[in-house]
Protein backbone atom coordinates (compact mmCIF):
# COMPACT_ATOMS: atom_id res chain seq x y z
CA UNK A 1 0.00 0.00 0.00
CA UNK A 2 2.85 2.29 1.00
CA UNK A 3 4.48 1.85 -2.71
CA UNK A 4 1.09 2.57 -4.30
CA UNK A 5 0.55 5.85 -1.87
CA UNK A 6 4.30 6.73 -3.26
CA UNK A 7 3.42 6.55 -7.11
CA UNK A 8 0.53 8.47 -6.78
CA UNK A 9 2.76 11.19 -4.63
CA UNK A 10 4.74 10.83 -7.42
CA UNK A 11 2.25 11.18 -10.40
CA UNK A 12 0.18 13.95 -8.91
CA UNK A 13 3.57 16.01 -8.44
CA UNK A 14 4.40 15.30 -11.89
CA UNK A 15 0.74 15.81 -13.39
CA UNK A 16 0.96 19.43 -11.26
CA UNK A 17 4.47 20.32 -12.54
CA UNK A 18 3.36 20.01 -16.03
CA UNK A 19 0.09 22.32 -15.49
CA UNK A 20 2.16 24.70 -14.11
CA UNK A 21 5.10 24.98 -16.46
CA UNK A 22 2.34 25.33 -19.25
CA UNK A 23 0.41 27.84 -17.76
CA UNK A 24 3.36 30.06 -17.03
CA UNK A 25 4.41 29.59 -20.92
CA UNK A 26 1.55 30.27 -21.74
CA UNK A 27 0.85 33.75 -19.74
CA UNK A 28 4.75 34.69 -20.96
CA UNK A 29 3.74 34.16 -24.96
CA UNK A 30 2.78 36.77 -26.58
CA UNK A 31 -0.69 36.45 -28.38
CA UNK A 32 0.01 36.57 -32.11
CA UNK A 33 -4.09 36.30 -32.12
CA UNK A 34 -4.86 39.40 -31.04
CA UNK A 35 -5.30 42.36 -33.76
CA UNK A 36 -3.37 45.03 -33.22
CA UNK A 37 -5.29 47.91 -34.98
CA UNK A 38 -2.14 50.61 -34.93
CA UNK A 39 -0.57 48.22 -37.28
CA UNK A 40 -0.36 50.29 -40.31
CA UNK A 41 2.72 49.20 -42.32
CA UNK A 42 4.89 46.61 -43.11
CA UNK A 43 7.53 47.93 -40.50
CA UNK A 44 5.31 47.72 -37.96
CA UNK A 45 3.98 44.22 -38.60
CA UNK A 46 7.07 42.61 -38.37
CA UNK A 47 8.23 44.78 -35.13
CA UNK A 48 4.77 43.06 -33.65
CA UNK A 49 6.63 39.80 -34.30
CA UNK A 50 4.16 38.77 -37.70
CA UNK A 51 5.36 35.99 -39.27
CA UNK A 52 7.13 37.34 -42.74
CA UNK A 53 5.72 35.47 -46.26
CA UNK A 54 8.71 34.57 -48.22
CA UNK A 55 7.61 36.50 -51.56
CA UNK A 56 9.49 39.62 -53.20
CA UNK A 57 8.89 41.90 -52.39
CA UNK A 58 8.47 40.50 -48.76
CA UNK A 59 5.11 40.25 -46.61
CA UNK A 60 4.05 40.51 -43.34
CA UNK A 61 0.64 38.72 -42.36
CA UNK A 62 -1.32 39.19 -39.51
CA UNK A 63 -3.54 36.48 -38.08
CA UNK A 64 -6.55 37.93 -39.64
CA UNK A 65 -5.22 37.58 -43.11
CA UNK A 66 -4.32 40.68 -43.74
CA UNK A 67 -0.90 41.67 -45.24
CA UNK A 68 1.38 44.54 -45.64
CA UNK A 69 3.69 44.29 -48.45
CA UNK A 70 7.73 46.06 -48.10
CA UNK A 71 8.72 48.92 -49.72
CA UNK A 72 11.34 48.46 -52.36
CA UNK A 73 13.42 51.22 -53.48
CA UNK A 74 14.55 50.05 -56.84
CA UNK A 75 11.71 50.20 -59.52
CA UNK A 76 11.56 47.91 -62.43
CA UNK A 77 12.50 49.43 -66.04
CA UNK A 78 9.40 48.66 -67.98
CA UNK A 79 9.56 46.06 -71.08
CA UNK A 80 10.51 47.24 -74.57
CA UNK A 81 9.02 46.14 -77.50
CA UNK A 82 9.62 42.30 -78.33
CA UNK A 83 10.81 41.80 -74.87
CA UNK A 84 9.31 39.37 -72.76
CA UNK A 85 6.98 39.92 -69.62
CA UNK A 86 6.57 36.70 -67.25
CA UNK A 87 3.53 36.18 -66.16
CA UNK A 88 4.05 32.49 -64.60
CA UNK A 89 3.96 32.65 -60.45
CA UNK A 90 5.64 29.37 -60.04
CA UNK A 91 8.44 30.90 -62.94
CA UNK A 92 9.18 34.12 -60.57
CA UNK A 93 6.74 36.19 -61.92
CA UNK A 94 7.48 39.86 -62.37
CA UNK A 95 6.15 42.78 -62.00
CA UNK A 96 7.38 44.50 -64.96
CA UNK A 97 5.24 46.21 -67.49
CA UNK A 98 5.49 47.25 -70.93
CA UNK A 99 6.33 50.50 -71.37
CA UNK A 100 4.25 53.52 -72.69
CA UNK A 101 2.71 52.73 -76.29
CA UNK A 102 3.14 49.21 -75.82
CA UNK A 103 0.39 46.29 -75.06
CA UNK A 104 0.65 42.82 -73.86
CA UNK A 105 0.40 40.07 -76.34
CA UNK A 106 -0.43 37.36 -74.24
CA UNK A 107 1.67 34.44 -75.49
CA UNK A 108 0.34 31.73 -73.24
CA UNK A 109 -0.39 31.08 -69.82
CA UNK A 110 3.51 32.11 -68.37
CA UNK A 111 4.13 34.74 -70.68
CA UNK A 112 3.26 38.06 -72.74
CA UNK A 113 5.51 39.44 -75.55
CA UNK A 114 5.25 43.68 -75.79
CA UNK A 115 4.38 44.61 -79.32
CA UNK A 116 3.32 48.51 -80.62
CA UNK A 117 -0.55 49.51 -80.24
CA UNK A 118 -1.55 48.32 -83.77
CA UNK A 119 -4.82 50.67 -85.24
CA UNK A 120 -6.86 48.37 -87.65
CA UNK A 121 -9.38 51.51 -88.15
CA UNK A 122 -7.95 54.59 -89.66
CA UNK A 123 -8.08 57.86 -87.93
CA UNK A 124 -10.06 60.61 -89.83
CA UNK A 125 -10.55 63.08 -87.19
CA UNK A 126 -10.58 66.44 -88.51
CA UNK A 127 -11.62 66.04 -91.63
CA UNK A 128 -15.09 67.73 -91.13
CA UNK A 129 -17.28 64.49 -90.92
CA UNK A 130 -18.13 63.09 -88.29
CA UNK A 131 -17.84 59.33 -88.35
CA UNK A 132 -20.12 57.77 -85.86
CA UNK A 133 -21.72 54.91 -87.71
CA UNK A 134 -18.63 52.88 -89.20
CA UNK A 135 -17.83 49.24 -90.35
CA UNK A 136 -15.68 46.76 -88.08
CA UNK A 137 -13.46 45.90 -91.03
CA UNK A 138 -9.54 46.70 -91.04
CA UNK A 139 -8.86 50.24 -93.12
CA UNK A 140 -12.31 51.54 -91.90
CA UNK A 141 -12.54 54.72 -90.37
CA UNK A 142 -12.54 55.07 -86.53
CA UNK A 143 -15.82 55.81 -84.44
CA UNK A 144 -16.21 59.17 -83.41
CA UNK A 145 -17.71 60.81 -80.63
CA UNK A 146 -17.56 64.68 -79.28
CA UNK A 147 -15.22 63.38 -76.44
CA UNK A 148 -12.76 61.65 -79.16
CA UNK A 149 -13.14 64.16 -82.14
CA UNK A 150 -14.55 67.35 -81.12
CA UNK A 151 -13.36 69.15 -84.56
CA UNK A 152 -15.30 66.85 -85.96
CA UNK A 153 -18.19 65.44 -83.68
CA UNK A 154 -20.42 68.48 -82.19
Amino acid sequence: MIKNKKLFYIILTATLLVIGIAGIVSLTKPDLTIINPEIDSFEECVKAGYPILESYPRQCQMPNGKTFTEETATEQPCAKEGEKVNRNPLMGSTDKQCCSGLIENRVSKSYSICEKKVMLCRDLCGDGVCQEIVCMAAGCPCAETAETCPKDCK
